[in-house]
């Protein structure tokens, strides 16, 4: 999409991307930043998310970093104050932070059952909440849930990051019924295996699994429907199935 055509919808749109310093979310940032929109870039690390702001603005886009800890709701409410002071009102939140471990039930300590829980499913209702407010005032708005198709299939030895998705997934069709007649757009995105660097110490084969870009390309074209239309649930699998 180019940025000057008369049809671009991003263009200038604040969008704020958690989990943005790598995988999805990255991906996610530069596919936005590319066709215009102003781009928020959150994440724990500073230097990783300004790697991120840099090659936004190196390509000729507008993006500022804002490093945070979203499973807290003080930090969350300084930055999405700090953001509207900059440039306005949020348009497009997209929640893209997200962990896990493989670990049978009797072997997660509790401290990895709450980071799990914490960050997919608690951080997604305190961005949500945080934006929602203007959103509600402006009548108008877009939530992305970026959640994992283990937010509506079991997978072994993931029962804390099953738990959050499906909570997670849970949470986004509620807030679409909530929320649907006053002009916000909210959107569950469940890739499938997506070659991120969560997978780097496993076994399976990431050239067979998504890529990045293929999902960020996909929630780009749902950011683009015209108002009248909305993308509920996309389902996003590698062209081969399931590894």
């Amino acid at each position: 999409m180019d940025q000057k055509s008369p049809n671009n919808v991003l263009l200038n749109k604040i969008v704020w991307i958690t989990g943005a310093s790598s995988g999805i979310g990255k991906a996610t940032a530069l596919a936005l930043g590319a066709v215009g929109a102003r781009v928020i870039v959150t994440s724990r690390t500073q230097k990783d998310i300004d790697k991120v702001t840099g090659e936004i603005i190196k390509n000729g886009g507008t993006a500022i970093s804002g490093c945070c800890d979203i499973t807290k709701k003080g930090e969350i409410e300084r930055l999405v104050n700090t953001i509207v002071k900059t440039w306005g009102e949020i348009n497009i939140l997209i929640n893209g932070a997200g962990l896990w471990a493989f670990n049978e039930i009797t072997d997660i300590s509790e401290h990895e059952w709450d980071m799990q829980l914490d960050t997919n499913l608690k951080a997604t209702f305190l961005c949500t909440q945080a934006v929602l407010k203007g959103m509600k005032i402006n009548k108008n708005g877009h939530i992305i849930n970026i959640i994992s198709i283990a937010g509506e299939q079991p997978f072994n030895n993931c029962t804390a990051y099953c738990a959050s998705k499906y909570g997670a997934l849970g949470f986004t069709e509620a807030l679409r019924l909530e929320t649907r007649e006053l002009g916000i757009k909210v959107t569950a995105v469940l890739p499938g295996a997506t070659d991120t660097p969560g997978w780097k110490n496993t076994d399976l084969d990431r050239g067979k699994m998504l890529s990045p870009a293929s999902v960020a390309e996909a929630i780009v074209n749902v950011c683009s429907l015209p108002d009248d239309c909305m993308a509920e649930k996309i389902v996003l699998r590698p062209q081969g199935g399931d590894l």
